[in-house]
């Protein structure tokens, strides 16, 4: 492939025309990979297609699985996820007969990134943890790492904040002596997520402190602000709340100035969170500024969120009925989308009212 990088477009169509077989296949690779690289799926897919052909018929069954795990990733970069797992469900016969375990792993990846992204939630977990014993067996770190990071991030979403914990902690090992730095702070951040999940709140913020050392390494703008905003919610969490919005309101300092509104918005609802108690009118007043912003942006995660804080501060007014009212709706949401999570915080809010669910 190396003596391809070197070749224009122009000689590569020359190369292809003269070849056949393995070689002509090869040639469609190149090209494809020049046509993904530019943003051009749509020509991408048409030479990964016509080189699982040209593979078919040449005999060489592991090329042929490699081709259609190309069609499906062309399908997916053009979010026609139907399409791509369509064509990675194609390539699994041929890839678990003839290819390696990296084969497999990357394809069982793949899948479950189309998974995710069509909101198949029950599949993608499952094509993570495949994937991530398969990069793990075959000491691919850098790889076992990522996909424990997308496997830990849907346990989460389902409350399974001890698994999620179990996950991450795996995550680190993988990438400890074989990533760098900002990899390390990233499974702690994690793993302080989920402790926080679980109440373990002196663990999760010797966690946060641990992931923000590691973000100072890095020169990205993103890196600090978010372990600041998370070890802003765990001292909140843990009752220290004036330390707590001084993390938090650093953050949001950081955010603003390189225009992260949808982080702002985070920030925004943790400090609201903060302020619950002490200050209703102020944190309702946060609570609105990130509702807005969440709105803007069409994010509905971090949105329900927050209608269940300011439901919360309307129960607390003796708001009852617009409060439980927002319960349901979010919870009818939180059901449909396999946020389990936020799904039993609802149903325990709305037992209290022993209101039909």
């Amino acid at each position: 492939m190396s003596d391809f990088d070197e070749m224009t477009i122009d000689e590569l169509w020359t190369e292809m025309e003269s070849s056949d077989g393995f070689h002509k296949g090869q040639v469609l690779f190149a090209l494809f990979n020049r046509k993904y690289d530019a943003n051009d799926f749509g020509l991408a897919h048409a030479y990964a297609i016509q080189a699982s052909e040209v593979f078919k018929e040449s005999g060489h069954p592991r090329e042929y699985a490699m081709a259609l795990v190309y069609s499906g990733n062309a399908k997916h970069a053009q979010e026609n996820y139907v399409d791509a797992i369509a064509y990675y469900d194609q390539a699994d016969e041929p890839t678990i007969a003839y290819g390696e375990n990296e084969d497999l792993a990357i394809l069982q990846g793949n899948k479950a990134n189309s998974y995710l992204a069509a909101d198949r939630f029950h599949e993608a977990h499952d094509g993570y943890l495949a994937a991530e014993a398969l990069f793990a067996a075959a000491q691919i770190h850098v790889r076992a790492y990522s996909m424990a990071l997308e496997l830990g991030d849907l346990q989460m979403r389902f409350g399974q904040y001890e698994l999620a914990l179990e996950t991450y902690t795996r995550a680190r090992s993988y990438i400890v002596g074989h990533g760098d730095v900002t990899q390390v702070a990233t499974a702690e951040g994690r793993i302080a997520d989920s402790l926080l999940r679980l109440d373990r709140t002196d663990e999760a913020i010797t966690h946060a402190r641990e992931d923000l050392n590691m973000s100072k390494t890095c020169p990205c703008p993103r890196c600090v602000p978010d372990a600041h905003l998370r070890l802003g919610k765990c001292l909140v969490k843990a009752g220290q709340i004036d330390s707590g919005v001084e993390y938090i309101e650093k953050a949001l300092e950081a955010f603003h100035k390189i225009n992260e509104p949808g982080m702002q918005g985070h920030c925004l609802f943790a400090k609201a969170t903060a302020l619950k108690e002490s200050d209703p009118t102020q944190a309702r007043d946060l609570l609105e500024q990130a509702r807005s912003i969440y709105t803007g942006l069409d994010w509905s995660w971090p949105l329900d969120k927050v209608l269940v804080s300011i439901a919360d501060l309307d129960l607390a007014e003796g708001n009852s009925a617009d409060a439980i009212s927002t319960y349901e709706q979010v919870l009818v949401r939180a059901k449909e989308l396999s946020r389990h999570g936020l799904e039993s915080e609802v149903e325990e809010k709305l037992s209290k009212f022993q209101a039909p669910l």
